[in-house]
């Protein structure tokens, strides 16, 4: 049986005397597990409210010389798809714009 100790780092130089060791100590104590303030726990819950993924998948069909026949783009949340001969790279952006406001 192998026994793991868990590493520590030493503290930083400004920190090894005084309040400054014990404080980080303190907040270390519980593996930096302990619950955010009020305050960070508001803003931390204002940004998972505001903000959202939004996922494309694109296929790209090609020759063996790397020319690209044909562009499939997906936008994944609404399931829209678009396809068109070629690599049209404005194309792909409009698609992406527009669907990634939705």
């Amino acid at each position: 049986m192998i026994a793991l100790r868990r590493r520590t780092r030493p503290a930083p130089p400004h920190e090894a005397a005084g309040a400054g060791a014990g404080a980080r100590e303190r907040r270390c104590s519980d593996g930096g597990t302990q619950n955010p303030s009020p305050a960070i726990a508001a803003l931390s819950e204002e940004a998972t409210n505001t903000q959202s993924y939004a996922t494309f998948v694109v296929e790209l069909l090609q020759e063996a010389s790397g020319a690209v026949r044909r562009t499939r783009v997906v936008h994944v949340q609404t399931n829209v798809e678009q396809q068109w001969a070629g690599w049209d790279g404005v194309r792909l952006l409009q698609f992406i714009l527009t669907h990634s406001s939705s």
